[in-house]
């Protein structure tokens, strides 16, 4: 609402629910449709909250992709949403890329917000 306020007509980023995943894209699609915003939809998988959440992460970024594709709808959009590479563990990195080339989808990931993002880079992957 506050973007609204201040006249942002598009907005893009991962959301997360984690008690409420199943069919959460689709309550932010038809609120955006509703104020006349342009949406970018995407979840939030991450390892943060188990093995469990993350699949079902995975599921609904999936779910709402095919969804979108199926049933258009104007001034929404659909990608894969990672939350951070600290917060994701290398399987769930694994089945995020196959679920994602399977639904023909990028990524939406947050990169770089924090020093500690570059060391845990550093740390794990050498760049």
């Amino acid at each position: 609402m506050d973007s609204i306020r201040h006249g942002t007509t598009s907005l893009i980023d991962h959301h997360a629910s984690p008690n409420e995943i199943e069919g959460s894209l689709d309550v932010i699609a038809d609120a955006a449709v509703q104020a006349g915003v342009r949406v970018a939809c995407a979840y939030e998988v991450t390892d943060r909250d188990g093995a469990g959440r993350a699949a079902a992460g995975i599921h609904e970024n999936v779910r709402f992709i095919q969804a979108q594709r199926q049933r258009p709808r104007d001034l929404i959009g659909a990608s894969f949403g990672l939350h951070a590479s600290f917060a994701l563990s290398e399987q769930t990195l694994a089945r995020s890329v196959e679920a994602a080339r399977g639904a023909g989808s990028g990524f939406h990931v947050h990169i770089a917000e924090d020093k500690a993002d570059q060391a845990d880079s550093l740390k794990n992957y050498g760049l």
